[in-house]
């Protein structure tokens, strides 16, 4: 019933629930026992997949089945995370920028009682820096022994950078 401390995610990386989650049940007694995943709080623009969505009481993505353990973990293996596109943990704002929302595990037992644990899964999400265009321009044609004046400009738009820096090409 606890996250893994060392979680680290990467932006544009999709990952498995079971790989974040440590889950250990305590059975009081044999056999197998219904359970439901549920997933609340999901930031807009994050993709859980393997979960069935459900838009009542601001959206929630919940996923149930029947067993031991086992069973547990193969479901929590069966959801992927893909974190916002483009998006990571800002080191300036950490508390504002990470990945977080709740996870809760449902056990129930014959009798209609059942136990529930909530992880308030938080985990930082480490950059990518996405492919970067180059364009380089310069003024048209030019003559030997003659300076040339160019531009250079590195683009990329997922991270937010542009860099351009105009030069003079000198032969000595």
């Amino acid at each position: 019933d606890s996250a893994y401390a060392l979680s680290i995610l990467r932006e544009d990386t999709t990952f498995i629930l079971a790989d974040v989650v440590y889950v250990e049940t305590d059975h009081t007694t044999s056999g197998n026992t219904d359970f439901s995943i549920t997933i609340k709080n999901v930031p807009a623009g994050v993709t859980i997949d393997g979960m069935t969505y459900n838009s009542l009481d601001g959206g929630f993505y919940t996923l149930s089945g029947n067993g031991n353990q086992t069973a547990i973990v193969n479901a929590l293996q069966a959801i992927n995370v893909t974190p916002i596109s483009n998006d990571n943990t800002d080191s300036t704002n950490i508390l504002a920028t990470d990945l977080a929302f709740d996870i809760e595990l449902t056990t129930y037992a014959v009798g209609g009682s059942s136990n529930s644990a909530i992880i308030n899964f938080t985990a930082s999400v480490l950059p990518v820096t996405d492919p970067m265009t180059l364009t380089v321009v310069n003024d048209g044609s030019t003559l030997e022994d003659t300076d040339q004046t160019f531009s250079i400009t590195l683009d990329n738009v997922a991270d937010c950078l542009l860099y351009t820096s105009d030069a003079a090409d000198e032969e000595d």
